[in-house]
């Protein structure tokens, strides 16, 4: 979700088919995964995301970055 919200997607979609609001959905709402979900939004929420710029420096993150091998929908953009 977090890769969703600084890359510029529409939306996010996690490991269900809950977003055809088929019978019993509802009772999926509950769930430690949307609460995680729901904390992460407010996170994102509480500061001005969209003036966020990449770490090329690597200053935040310092080591097990890998080495990059591109990117492509739904592949990584670093090997670990």
């Amino acid at each position: 979700m977090a890769w969703a919200l600084t890359s510029g997607s529409p939306g996010y979609i996690y490991g269900s088919d809950d977003w055809e609001l088929l019978p019993g959905w509802e009772g999926r709402l509950d769930t430690p995964a949307v609460a995680q979900l729901g904390r992460l939004r407010e996170f994102f929420a509480s500061f001005d995301w969209w003036a966020l710029v990449p770490d090329e420096s690597a200053e935040v993150l310092v080591g097990g970055r890998g080495e990059p091998v591109g990117v492509g929908v739904g592949g990584r953009d670093h090997e670990q």
